[in-house]
């Protein structure tokens, strides 16, 4: 059976059938166009909750391992010299307070805690010459990623939202 198409007014579509219904009447169908439109619109529902989640849990963990770990070593400011306190500065109390500002704007909270890791490897490790070995501060600066992943990709969500 074949149809021929043609626009009778917006939003419809007059459909022809040239199939004979009784004698030598035809039928003409009045129905709503349907129209697919291409959405560009990325749908990262699921993926950004638990790439958020995992950031927040993960930023928690990291926090709270650190200041455990400075407070069991007994923390005494007055042995700590002007090089460590610089040091300091950057990693952990840099690092902490990015996570924590990640929770309400995470792209800044982002940039604070991977520049405070960044400044740490500069000032500690190339500045002062200072051995930094393995990947713990790396790791304990890892919900810093996270958040910049979820940040980002939230972005490239609602750009390519549209309607």
């Amino acid at each position: 059976m074949e149809y021929h198409a043609v626009r009778s007014g917006p939003g419809l579509l007059s459909l022809l059938n040239p199939k004979r219904l009784s004698g030598t009447t035809r039928a003409i169908y009045v129905v709503r166009e349907e129209a697919t439109m291409f959405n560009n619109r990325l749908d990262l529902g699921l993926p950004l909750s638990v790439i958020e989640v995992l950031a927040r849990l993960t930023s928690i963990a990291s926090i709270t391992l650190l200041v455990m770990l400075f407070l069991g070593e007994g923390l005494n400011p007055s042995e700590i010299t002007r090089n460590e306190w610089i040091g300091l500065l950057f990693f952990p109390v840099g690092v902490m307070i990015g996570l924590s500002i990640a929770w309400w704007k995470e792209g800044l909270g982002a940039a604070i805690t991977i520049s405070s890791l960044g400044a740490f490897y500069l000032v500690w490790g190339y500045l002062l010459r200072n051995h930094i070995g393995g990947w713990a501060f790396v790791t304990f600066a890892s919900p810093g990623f996270l958040f910049l992943l979820h940040w980002l990709l939230r972005g490239a969500e609602k750009r390519h939202a549209f309607g």
